[in-house]
């Protein structure tokens, strides 16, 4: 197993690298600044570089990977989240970079399993009710269509060939010590400060950031196509 991953030195990215390579998979990162291909090597991956948004470099820096794991984000801090175009490198990474990196695993001929992050807060409010992805119904907001889009991909992937795997992975909120998220909270209530995003009834699905890493591993190892809820219950 070969593993090509984006997102590499991200939240979700140096944890799911550090089991890879505990378990002696070879991973290629993509990574472009000096800064971050230091940190990749660190990991004890491979630093490559290439254009998100272009299919031909991704091929290239894909090579002879077996896998891709998508884990590319660009999510606005807490303070900018309710402005449209705070989501905009965001939703083109999901949009056009995860689409750009399906062509090109088709390209490249080797690529059999096609992994990426979605979130599950698109699901409409089931109140007390357990959510999943075969049963809930969906009503994303607009920050939230560009992940829909990704997932589409993804499962396009899958039906492109009978070998190849497509797994979108709907994940609660990331909270620990390297998410931003959790800092950015904890920062507000220091000042006696909450922005709530729902009514106090509702619940949040979060998921620890160390887990989410496990899960993608797991994934990895032997989930089927298809959509998959992480997070805690």
């Amino acid at each position: 197993m070969r593993v090509f991953v984006t997102g590499a030195t991200g939240v979700l990215g140096r944890p799911v690298i550090e089991r890879l390579v505990a378990a002696g998979i070879s991973v290629r990162a993509l990574s472009r600044s000096e800064v971050n291909q230091s940190i990749v090597k660190g990991l004890g991956a491979k630093p490559v570089s290439a254009d998100l948004f272009d299919a031909e470099s991704l091929a290239s820096a894909i090579g002879d990977s077996t896998v891709i794991l998508h884990l590319a984000t660009n999510i606005p801090p807490l303070s900018k989240m309710r402005r449209a175009d705070a989501w905009q490198v965001n939703d083109r990474i999901r949009e056009r970079g995860t689409a750009a990196l399906v062509e090109a695993a088709m390209a490249t001929g080797k690529v059999d399993t096609f992994i990426y992050p979605s979130v599950c807060f698109m699901y409409q409010d089931g109140g007390s009710n357990w959510l999943t992805a075969e049963s809930a119904d969906i009503q994303a907001p607009g920050m939230l269509q560009s992940t829909l889009t990704a997932e589409r991909c993804v499962a396009d992937f899958a039906l492109s060939g009978k070998a190849r795997r497509g797994i979108s992975l709907r994940f609660g909120a990331f909270y620990g010590p390297t998410s931003q998220d959790s800092r950015d909270t904890l920062k507000m209530a220091s000042r006696g400060l909450f922005m709530p995003v729902a009514s106090a009834a509702a619940y949040k699905s979060m998921i620890w950031i160390e887990d989410a890493a496990s899960a993608v591993t797991a994934a990895l190892e032997s989930a089927e196509t298809g959509l998959y809820d992480v997070v805690e219950d």
